[in-house]
């Protein structure tokens, strides 16, 4: 009698550790819902130093680098004009949907016809991320 007693009990702590297993298995499932995929060079980044990263209203993905600018569509980067478009620090989208990218020249990507257009700033300004205290992080500056 004290046997089959030991046998239920083994029995049902055997049962409930198999339920408390599958419960946590499911939980990990929800948890890990996002896949991470660390891009490289390799993969057609214009260079490892990103300045900034803009998704546009058509879901690309454009990286702003040091040596170029990026869009990224799900599976591949599309380089634009590396090495005139240096030190990228904003990009942003303008109402006739071109990506403005700023940083040494101001440029204008048309995303119908795949070209560019770049414009020099006036003689000594530029455009530069913002460390300075009293304005907000987000803001860039035009400076002489």
């Amino acid at each position: 009698m004290c046997r089959l007693r030991f046998v239920l009990h083994a029995v049902f702590v055997l049962l409930l550790f198999s339920f408390l297993q599958n419960v946590c298995a499911q939980e990990n499932l929800i948890t890990s819902e996002y896949a991470y995929r660390h891009y490289t060079t390799d993969d057609g980044l214009p260079s490892y130093s990103l300045e900034t990263i803009y998704q546009d209203s058509r879901g690309f993905i454009w990286v702003g680098c040091t040596s170029g600018i990026a869009r990224y569509d799900g599976f591949t980067f599309h380089r634009y004009m590396e090495g005139e478009f240096s030190n990228i620090v904003r990009i942003s989208e303008n109402s006739q949907h071109e990506i403005i990218a700023y940083g040494l020249n101001l440029n204008t990507i048309d995303r119908n016809t795949d070209t560019v257009r770049s414009r020099k700033f006036p003689k000594g300004y530029y455009v530069y991320k913002n460390n300075h205290g009293d304005f907000p992080a987000s803001y860039f500056l035009l400076n002489k």
